[in-house]
């Protein structure tokens, strides 16, 4: 048993470290001026691609030695590690897409300049700090009108602070996966599942 846990821990371990390294693709297209729309550019893509297999790995790895070795392991220990996960992802730049930016700039038209992001483009509010990082100045809001609404929030708790602006969406986004997580567990939970 004390082999499978030291395997176990080497594991977690190991997908800590992936999930820790994550900024360092940010770096990536940085130094290779890769924005993340097609196409990606390969000293970009490959580096990608293998990080996803193996943090997926990990995770299947992860998941089949605790069904095997650690089955009564308390779910408040594992909401925590998620919890923990989740506000270093709403903490960090957004790596794998901007259109993080794209739904903060709408959602700022809403909130700070009382505009309709329907009918007024980014554009028009070339002075806005987010105005030089985003990608569609020219195009006016192209998300349903609950997401844009829901983007008001973000907007109005964080101002002017890009950081604030970042975190506020990520974390209304980490909300609602974990919403959904719950939901599909109790379905599969009250289906008989594991």
């Amino acid at each position: 048993m004390s082999k499978e846990r030291n395997m176990f821990f080497l594991m977690c371990g190991l997908y800590v470290l992936c999930v820790l390294s994550i900024p360092l693709i940010g770096v990536l297209r940085g130094i290779y001026h890769d924005w993340n729309y097609p196409p990606l550019t390969k000293q970009v893509r490959y580096p990608m691609l293998v990080f996803f297999f193996v943090f997926f790995v990990l995770y299947w790895c992860y998941i089949k030695f605790r069904e095997a070795y650690f089955p009564h392991t308390r779910l408040i220990l594992w909401g925590g590690l998620i919890l923990l996960g989740g506000l270093y992802a709403c903490a960090i730049y957004p790596v794998f897409s901007i259109d993080l930016y794209e739904y903060i700039a709408r959602g700022r038209i809403l909130g700070l300049y009382h505009a309709n992001p329907y009918l007024h483009s980014p554009s028009e509010f070339s002075q806005d700090m987010f105005y030089p990082i985003i990608f569609w100045k020219s195009q006016p809001a192209i998300y349903g009108p609950l997401w844009t609404l829901l983007m008001w929030f973000p907007a109005k708790l964080a101002g002017n602070s890009l950081f604030f602006s970042q975190f506020f969406t990520k974390l209304m986004l980490f909300v609602f996966y974990v919403l959904s997580g719950s939901q599909i567990y109790t379905i599969a939970k009250l289906s008989g599942y594991k």
